[in-house]
C-alpha cells in the first residue's frame, strides 16, 4: 500500500488508534494525508515513524495542539526518506523539531510550518 489519502468526511472521525493500526499493518506506506484530523496525536505519528520507514510525505496540517516536537523528532529519527512534511497550524512545534529534521532528513524539500 504505497499511499493513503483519507477524505475530509473520514478525517473528522479518524482516531489516532486507527492510524496506529494502519502503521502497524502497512510497513510499505510511503505517504499519508491526515490534515485537519483533530484526533491525531503524537502516538499515531510515532507509530508511523516506527513502522513506516519508507514514508516520504506526511501532511498533518491543522492538527493544532495534538502534535508536538516528540512526534517530529521521531519522524526525523526513523524516516530518512521524508521529503514533504506539512505541519501548518500545529501549534506545539518548536525549533527543536526543526533542528532534528535538518540534521536527519537530508531529502526534505518541503516543510510547511505556517501558523505554528
Amino acid at each position: 500500500m504505497p499511499a493513503a489519502d483519507v477524505g475530509p468526511s473520514v478525517l473528522v472521525r479518524l482516531h489516532h488508534r486507527r492510524v496506529v493500526t494502519l502503521a502497524a499493518n502497512c510497513p510499505k506506506l510511503s505517504e499519508i494525508i491526515l490534515n485537519t484530523c483533530s484526533k491525531i496525536t503524537d502516538a499515531a505519528v510515532v507509530a508511523l515513524a516506527a513502522n513506516c520507514p519508507k514514508l516520504w510525505r506526511l501532511d498533518l496540517g491543522g492538527c493544532h495542539d495534538n502534535i508536538t516536537d516528540a512526534a517530529v523528532i521521531a519522524l526525523a529519527a526513523k524516516c530518512p526518506q521524508l521529503s514533504d512534511l506539512r505541519l501548518d497550524a500545529c501549534f506545539n512545534i518548536t525549533d527543536a523539531a526543526v533542528v532534528a529534521l535538518a540534521a536527519k532528513c537530508p531529502k526534505l524539500l518541503m516543510l510547511d510550518l505556517s501558523f505554528c
